[in-house]
């Protein structure tokens, strides 16, 4: 595949490790493509069963009410090697 685009959804949870250094990763203006993306259809270990691709986060919406999940939809698009770990 030579380039792609999609959206993902992420829970937030803001004690986890690495996701508040994410949000503002995204938020940043004039960011490069430094967003990494591993996607998995199945299975639970790092490549197995997955895609990876470096990417650019053109848009995210963030979303909530009180006492809700917080769920950040971000929309992204490929930049270069496009990695396929599917069995």
């Amino acid at each position: 595949m030579v380039s792609g685009s999609g959206t993902v959804e992420l829970v937030y949870d803001p004690d986890a490790t690495g996701q508040a250094a994410f949000i503002e990763d995204v938020i940043t203006a004039s960011d490069t493509a430094d967003a990494t993306f591993e996607l998995f259809t199945t299975g639970t270990t790092s490549g197995s069963d997955s895609v990876s691709f470096a990417g650019i986060i053109t848009s995210m919406d963030i979303a909530s009410t009180v006492g809700d999940l917080v769920v950040a939809t971000c929309n992204f698009i490929t930049s270069g090697t496009i990695t396929s770990n599917l069995q």
